[in-house]
């Protein structure tokens, strides 16, 4: 990435982009799920979605040198230096 202002302000303006689309489409799965939530009983794929959910919540997914790797988020932080009160 290019360490200029422009390259900055692009990079701001992706981040926001891409945290606009991850919102809408969580909206539109919420929609989608309360639809179906009406017309069935809640379980099924609503249900392990909803699970799924809970179990990767304050988690990040890392790529590094090809290999990935699941940490929660304040691993990641305690590793990067943050000291916690």
């Amino acid at each position: 990435m290019v360490r200029t202002m422009d390259g900055m302000r692009t990079a701001t303006y992706f981040s926001m982009m891409a945290l606009l689309a991850f919102r809408v489409l969580e909206i539109r799965t919420e929609e989608a799920d309360a639809a179906v939530d009406r017309r069935t009983e809640k379980l099924g794929l609503v249900w392990y979605r909803r699970k799924l959910k809970v179990e990767n919540r304050n988690k990040l997914i890392l790529y590094v040198d090809g290999k990935m790797g699941m940490l929660y988020v304040w691993d990641v932080l305690r590793l990067a230096g943050a000291e916690f009160a």
